[in-house]
């Protein structure tokens, strides 16, 4: 055979093309050993104040916690060892973090409250306030505005989001008469901006009305978003 011809048979066969071809079997992705389960109560202890823990500040808020330096705190208080940072530090980033917590939180329910208004309301013109209040005026006044110290006469009817209704002065046949500093903050923002003789739709978010810890015995369920229509009849 011609040299010329010989190396290229030499080549191809070691190239696979005239080579029977071997199977490649890909390599597994390693994966971590699963953690044995707890034997002993303490193991059992330990792993419930993980999950306790872990709970509540993933509730809270928190993403992105680092379970090696989670670990390595926890082993060094129950070590007696001393911290890395201080008490006042450890103070700061709390304070820090619930503030980063609640701006977020505050963020997505008033995302979720204009997405409620789009589907339900479509053609009202509302008015969106910084604080996450929204109002439509459905009657304009043409009264004064009360201060925040003045007592106020209002009807109102108030809905959850689904439009469930949790109170209404009109079915009960007489207005209702309190302090606007005396109500949730949604309504005590909206009362400062309404004339008397307005009669307002009001939208809030949870973070202007009852929060998480709800209100009328779960009628009111935690971080519910609330829709009312406010009548201004007086001020006291």
């Amino acid at each position: 055979m011609h040299k010329l011809n010989l190396l290229i048979v030499l080549l191809l066969l070691s190239s696979g093309t005239f080579a029977q071809k071997k199977k490649v079997v890909p390599a597994k992705p390693f994966t971590k050993p699963a953690l044995a389960a707890p034997k002993t109560f303490d193991d059992s202890l330990s792993y419930a104040i993980g999950i306790s823990v872990g709970t509540f500040y993933k509730n809270m808020g928190a993403k992105n916690i680092n379970a090696v330096f989670l670990g390595d705190a926890v082993n060094t208080v129950f070590q007696n060892k001393p911290a890395q940072i201080t008490e006042q530090d450890i103070n700061a980033i709390f304070s820090k973090a619930e503030g980063m917590f609640a701006e977020e939180k505050n963020k997505q329910q008033i995302k979720s409250l204009d997405s409620i208004i789009a589907v339900k309301f479509p053609q009202a013109k509302v008015v969106k306030n910084a604080s996450g209040l929204r109002y439509e005026v459905l009657r304009a006044g043409t009264g004064r505005k009360p201060a925040l110290t003045d007592t106020v006469v209002c009807h109102y009817a108030g809905t959850l989001a689904d439009g469930k209704e949790f109170d209404n002065s009109y079915k009960r046949g007489e207005p209702v008469s309190f302090p606007v500093n005396g109500v949730i903050k949604g309504w005590t923002e909206a009362l400062q901006l309404m004339p008397v003789g307005s009669k307002w739709r009001l939208f809030i978010p949870a973070q202007l009305g009852y929060g998480e810890r709800g209100a009328g015995g779960g009628e009111i369920p935690p971080g519910a978003a609330l829709i009312f229509d406010v009548e201004l009849i007086s001020i006291k």
